[in-house]
């Protein structure tokens, strides 16, 4: 009977190990990692640009922002155009598409990056699409948060930006 438990403990153990070894992660690191995957930051990110411009909620808003456009910018006066864009209530939109880019150096993350658009965006009588750009990660701590928000009418015409392209 010992030699049983002893077989038991050792096999146990080099479930252990073999776990360990071959790339097993714990569950808090990959619910980390899907949490601010490209899609779940650019989704998160539409849905709330898309209730801000419902509500007018400039603060809100401006807080999405990197440090860079915050200091760079009048995200005020930005954000007050888009507003006058959306004077009906959003009645409807697209799933928000997400892509992005991700760069490691020496297995380290130097940038994440969330490109996102929202097509078929109807206010009124009007349709728009809405295009963002969000930094997840990256080296320059002052570049992470959103980047722009680029409005283009049904036209295809940019006709509001807030922030820019980096």
């Amino acid at each position: 009977m010992k030699i049983r438990n002893k077989s038991i403990a050792c096999f146990f153990i080099i479930i252990l190990l073999v776990g360990t070894f071959s790339g097993c992660r714990l569950i808090d690191d990959i619910a980390d990692d899907l949490e601010n995957s490209q899609s779940a930051v650019g989704g998160k990110n539409g849905l709330e640009i898309i209730r801000c411009l419902n509500e007018h909620d400039s603060e809100a808003l401006k807080e999405l922002f990197c440090e860079l456009m915050k200091r760079t910018h009048d995200l005020d006066s930005e954000i007050e155009n888009a507003f006058g864009v959306f004077d009906t209530p959003i009645t409807k939109f697209d799933p928000i598409l997400v892509g992005g880019e991700k760069k490691n150096r020496d297995g380290v993350i130097i940038y994440n990056y969330a490109s996102s658009s929202i097509h078929n965006v109807v206010s009124g009588e009007k349709t728009y699409t809405i295009f963002f750009s969000t930094y997840i990660v990256n080296e320059n701590k002052n570049l992470v948060g959103v980047t722009c928000i680029d409005i283009y009418n049904a036209d295809d015409e940019l006709i509001c930006s807030i922030g820019e392209q980096v």
